[in-house]
């Protein structure tokens, strides 16, 4: 139950310059949830602004399998670049760019070397988490 009236809480609302931040702010002042704020202009005839919608990026964040590096070396090797190597992995480019930059050509290059091997020192070397099934 909030600490002000719901007429102070209406009041406050609709002086404020920004009402979707104001919520907030009511909601900590009242310490309660912003959804009784809203409850409350509601009952009141007061139509809150809408949060604001989370952005999801379009391609999620993916773990890079031991087979992806393996054949991402391979096609660096043959002369492929960001663009296409990110069309090839469903990567963005920036993506490609960060791990093409940590890759330890000596040890993903060679395939017959020990992949355990290959995943400690990767790892060990700040490149980004691997899944470590295959």
């Amino acid at each position: 139950m909030p600490w002000m009236s719901e007429a102070d809480i209406c009041e406050m609302y609709k002086s404020a310059k920004d009402q979707r931040a104001q919520i907030n702010i009511l909601a900590q002042l009242n310490a309660c949830k912003t959804e009784t704020i809203r409850n409350i202009l509601l009952k009141n005839g007061i139509t809150p602004v809408e949060p604001r919608k989370v952005k999801h990026h379009s391609k999620q964040r993916k773990l890079w399998s031991v087979e992806e590096l393996l054949q991402l070396q391979h096609l660096i090797n043959e002369g492929k670049n960001n663009k296409e190597l990110s069309e090839r992995f469903d990567r963005s480019i920036g993506a490609i760019r960060c791990v093409r930059a940590k890759l330890n050509p000596e040890i993903i290059a060679n395939p017959s070397e020990n992949i355990k091997i290959a995943i400690e020192i990767f790892k060990n070397n700040g490149g980004v988490l691997l899944n470590e099934t295959a």
